[in-house]
């Protein structure tokens, strides 16, 4: 294991949680073109302010009829964070991006593994409890920057959501990194 793997289990979970979904949220309203919230409370008061944040930017693009674009934004200024978190963490290889995109998922209540093959599956998702499947499918551009920035680059494409009825999310990220 890398030594930035390593740090990161040691920043106290609530301190890192806040800190992921102020960056989500700094992501998420510089690709809307908006003011970014100041998160507060606890962390799952957070994750609920955020979603709430994120879902009314999407649907705000919705019905502009600009959902395409925020959606290319979002999975930009995710791109810029998995990678910035890359170089940061020293991660090396495919397999350090995904654990280290685990590790980052489950400080923000999201259960997510990711096999070798690039298998994804999400059994919990804090956030499907307030998205729509539009809303997620647009959002998910998030997930696709995120781990496309950890890993040097890969398109992740979605078969199942919770937020479809699903009991949980299934899909693959197909890695295309150098």
């Amino acid at each position: 294991m890398n030594v930035g793997l390593s740090l990161m289990r040691r920043v106290p979970p609530a301190v890192a949680m806040g800190r992921v979904l102020s960056a989500l949220a700094d992501a998420t309203a510089r690709a809307a073109g908006v003011p970014a919230p100041r998160l507060r409370g606890s962390g799952e008061i957070q994750c609920e302010q955020y979603a709430l944040f994120s879902r009314a930017c999407v649907t705000e693009a919705l019905a502009r009829g600009t959902a395409g674009e925020l959606t290319h934004a979002l999975r930009g200024e995710a791109w810029a964070l998995g990678d910035r978190l890359r170089a940061l963490a020293g991660i090396a290889t495919v397999t350090e991006g995904l654990a280290v995109a685990a590790r980052l998922y489950a400080l923000i209540g999201i259960e997510f593994q990711a096999d070798p093959d690039g298998r994804i599956h999400v059994s919990r998702c804090c956030f499907s409890r307030f998205y729509s499947p539009t809303v997620c499918g647009v959002m998910s551009a998030m997930d696709e920057g995120v781990l496309a920035g950890l890993t040097g680059e890969g398109r992740l494409s979605f078969t199942r959501r919770i937020t479809e009825g699903h009991p949980a999310c299934t899909g693959r990220f197909a890695w295309c990194g150098p």
